[in-house]
């Protein structure tokens, strides 16, 4: 206990406070480092919680944190509103305090996303405040996201653009319905930054030629349109994206054969993923072979397939596969109907780091994890997501021990061999309660080692608690295997890695609210 004439002494001479020696551009620095957007929106309806809103909780420290704080204007550059029934009908107010914040923002250099909710949108009929809020500060936004539109909404946003020059934009994303889409987007023609785009449609009962022929499509970057077009409107507008780095598209119907039309180079693509619409009378998997046999990209590097409908087509065999495989390091198929050749595709990307493949015939047992392991198959591998299933003649847990066994062949980095270090399994076999007890142990001795290892049984994953108990192996009888499959599908793309944020920390209140 410390003597009076110590307590004396410590008023007279305060220890420091040696976060106050931090130099004020070292804690401009740190402060940027916080989650800073201004938030109002119902957290029930995102994933994540809402944030802090940060900005206004530094200028609560102390007065020089306050000064610092304010004449950071990268703090008070971004917005994000997300409306609920109770912010409806408070548009006019939102948008002004969203203006005010905005108003100590980085000029040139401001972001604004809006989601109204499919729900709401018919709801909101304020929509002159949010016009203004987009006018307001024209020449300054870089970032523009407006999602969950009605179709009344987004034409008023884009005839809203039409109305302004927005000098500084970079990126512009718009979430609609289907009508919207016939809209004429010269506004973001004129656009001398704009080198993102992202458009998605809720609905998509038929493909659209869409007027996006006037996007200045030579400057684009990143393009990514989730509404059905055509094969042959696509390859006549991506004749002319020189820049192009990233493509996310759905291709539907009318694709000429590549031998009736000559090879399109994309010099720059390195990412590009293809998706068949979900509208099964559409879709036709003959036209995305089409489309990629005409394809010619010297830099992919990440390749993302979805199919939609039971189609043999087999990309594995096909002549882009030929040209592309051994240059990729990122794969991901989903939905594909054909017999996954296991080691054709091993030896087919030598160079591959991550490998995710879901559902329908691409699953996985025991010869194929011994063909990884024994033969040192995908050298470069660092990310894995597979389903496994058990082979007949083999034990069913023959399966999961050479899965296992694989991981730990992969734990430590050899000459010419890399290190897992993320991997998620769908464990579809009918493995024995007691077996699969064992090699609990080894996959926990894994995840000692620092191997970041899912593995799902249904929707549960057998690592995330040691009282997890595996008594029943209900989930995995036979009498379960009878069920729809397309109940297990669902229940496999409901089952994304949760975030440790959402599921065990309680969303706190916004502060502004």
């Amino acid at each position: 206990m410390a003597s009076p004439s110590d307590e004396v002494s410590l008023a007279e001479n305060p220890l420091p406070c040696y976060i106050s020696s931090i130099p004020p551009e070292i804690l401009c620095k740190i402060m940027l480092m916080c989650d800073r957007d201004l938030t109002l929106w119902n957290e029930s309806r995102r994933r994540f919680p809402a944030g802090h809103n940060i900005p206004v909780r530094l200028t609560q420290i102390c007065s020089s944190w306050r000064m610092l704080a304010l004449d950071t204007r990268e703090l008070w550059s971004s917005v994000t509103l997300v409306f609920n029934l109770a912010l409806v009908g408070k548009i006019s107010t939102i948008t002004k305090f969203a203006d005010y914040w905005l108003a100590k923002g980085q000029r040139g250099k401001l972001a604004l996303e809006i989601d109204m909710g499919v729900s709401l949108a018919p709801r909101i009929h304020d929509l002159e405040s949010i016009g203004q809020l987009l006018t307001a500060w024209a020449s300054d936004w870089r970032n523009l996201t407006i999602t969950g539109c009605s179709d009344s909404v987004a034409e008023y946003v884009i005839s809203k653009m039409a109305q302004s020059t927005y000098t500084s934009l970079e990126e512009f994303e718009l979430h609609a319905s289907s009508i919207v889409w016939h809209t004429r987007f010269d506004a973001l023609a004129a656009l001398p930054r704009l080198h993102a785009v992202n458009f998605q449609c809720r609905c998509t009962p038929a493909y659209h030629d869409l007027t996006l022929l006037l996007l200045p499509w030579s400057q684009l970057e990143s393009v990514s349109i989730w509404v059905p077009v055509s094969g042959h409107k696509w390859l006549d507008v991506l004749k002319n994206c020189t820049e192009l780095t990233t493509l996310e598209l759905h291709v539907v119907c009318d694709v000429p054969a590549p031998e009736f039309r000559p090879p399109l180079v994309l010099p720059k693509l390195s990412k590009l993923r293809v998706v068949a619409p979900r509208t099964l009378w559409i879709n036709n998997t003959s036209d995305i072979e089409s489309f990629l046999g005409v394809l010619h990209l010297p830099m992919l590097v990440d390749f993302d397939l979805h199919l939609s409908k039971e189609d043999p087509w087999n990309p594995l065999v096909s002549p882009f596969w030929e040209r592309h495989a051994a240059q990729l390091r990122s794969l991901q198929l989903s939905n594909p109907y054909f017999p996954v050749d296991a080691r054709l595709l091993f030896l087919t990307v030598p160079n591959l780091m991550s490998l995710k493949l879901s559902f329908c015939e691409s699953r996985f047992s025991a010869p194929d994890f011994d063909a990884l392991r024994v033969e040192q198959l995908l050298p470069a591998l660092t990310h894995l997501d597979l389903t496994t299933w058990d082979e007949r003649g083999v034990q069913e847990i023959d399966s999961v021990r050479s899965a296992i066994a694989f991981l730990e062949a992969r734990t430590t980095t050899t000459t010419g061999v890399a290190r897992i270090a993320q991997v998620r399994f769908a464990d579809w076999t009918n493995w024995d309660p007691v077996a699969m007890a064992m090699e609990l142990q080894r996959l926990r001795a894994l995840v000692a080692q620092g191997m970041d290892v899912q593995w799902m049984a249904r929707r549960y994953d057998l690592l995330a608690s040691r009282a997890t108990s595996i008594r029943s192996p209900s989930i995995h009888s036979r009498s379960s295997r009878s069920l729809s499959f397309r109940s297990y599908i669902e229940d496999y793309s409901d089952s994304e890695p949760t975030s440790p944020t959402t599921s065990l920390v309680k969303p706190k209140r916004n502060s502004l609210r």
